[in-house]
């Protein structure tokens, strides 16, 4: 979008996205995880600033930062061991969280909504099996 001249400004709870006008660029965004804790944001966005990353927004504690393209290392990882450790970390608190509170579903309303439990676990258990085989996979190949 920024080459056509819309940059990201916002992201709403309910991931949609706001954009505004501005000259197009060849612009580079990544997205990094991180659990917001006030004292050491500070720091941990002065560091991505120090590497010519610009801080643009935070949505559930994924922090988007862009880059102009020109301005080299186009990645906020940029070794597989630490990336993997981005997705570890991502699957820990995102996945395990979602587990749980199926876990819960299920046993609150299985007696009374059968049919609602059935429905959603024809998308969710096929789609958790398949997240969860491949986080082991790219964990293994490490």
């Amino acid at each position: 979008m920024h080459q056509q001249g819309w940059k990201l400004v916002k992201i709403s709870w309910l991931f949609f996205y706001h954009f505004e006008k501005c000259q197009p660029e060849e612009v580079v965004y990544q997205v990094d995880f991180k659990e917001s804790k006030n004292k050491d944001r500070d720091s941990y966005l002065r560091m991505y600033e120090d590497y010519g990353w610009e801080f643009v927004v935070s949505c559930q504690n994924f922090n988007v930062f862009r880059k102009p393209a020109k301005m080299g290392e186009l990645e906020l990882y940029g070794d597989r061991e630490s990336k993997v450790e981005f997705v570890k970390t991502i699957f820990q608190r995102r996945y395990l969280l979602s587990l749980g509170l199926y876990g819960i579903l299920l046993g609150t309303s299985l007696g009374s909504r059968p049919g609602f439990v059935l429905g959603i676990s024809i998308i969710y258990i096929p789609l958790l099996l398949l997240l969860g085989i491949r986080f082991y996979r790219m964990v293994k190949s490490n």
